[in-house]
């Protein structure tokens, strides 16, 4: 598939119930009821969503070794905008337009403004990962923007998945070519950080309290 240039669309929508996004054996992503929406299109294309509103995220970054289980659940109760691209056409059916109440209640004084706001994450989403997309139609990509003005990544492909933040790097797989080193696993600690190669897993934690 040749890579595609996106721009959001134009009509708020919000989402008329609680929706799960993503659930596998590691991670489930939650978006709730009366989040606003906005299309990624190019051309006649729907490559996914921008959110507005609550929703959280849960993963299961723990990774069994011969020490023990190392890494803990990261659970996240999120209010800032994310991005959804891949199998967006799952959830058409549970959106409706938006009306000036439903953006009026998330803080904005009018559809404009809210225009305004989502192409401004959009945007900077878009300089940071580029404007061009190519992903396979099996997989998803969910972008969170968080408090470092930057974006914590998950890639989703059945049960596999890579979650980047800041601090953390997870890597989950159904086999473990690539990744395993032994198979008791592998870890290291040191300054603070913690690697750990697992039988399926790969984890890179850094502490910095």
């Amino acid at each position: 598939m040749a890579p595609m240039r996106a721009q959001l669309g134009n009509e708020p929508t919000k989402l008329t119930k609680d929706l799960v996004l993503l659930q596998n054996e590691k991670c489930i992503i939650k978006a709730f009821a009366n989040a606003l929406t906005l299309p990624i299109l190019a051309d006649e294309a729907r490559l996914g969503y921008i959110f507005f509103g609550k929703s959280k995220f849960t993963l299961d970054a723990i990774v069994e070794t011969p020490k023990g289980a190392v890494g803990k659940p990261l659970i996240k109760d999120l209010d800032s905008p994310f991005i959804m691209l891949g199998k967006a056409h799952n959830i058409t059916d549970d959106l409706a337009p938006a009306t000036p109440y439903d953006v009026s209640n998330l803080g904005y004084e009018s559809s404009e403004e809210f225009l305004a706001k989502a192409n401004e994450v959009f945007s900077r989403f878009s300089v940071e990962y580029h404007t061009r997309f190519n992903f396979e139609a099996d997989s998803q990509v969910f972008a969170f923007a968080n408090e470092h003005d930057k974006w914590d990544m998950l890639i989703s492909k059945g049960d596999k998945l890579v979650f980047t933040s800041r601090d953390k790097v997870y890597i989950s797989k159904d086999k473990a070519e690539g990744i395993n080193v032994s198979p008791a696993g592998f870890l290291v600690a040191k300054r603070g950080k913690t690697v750990v190669i697992g039988k399926n897993n790969l984890l890179i934690d850094s502490d910095d309290e």
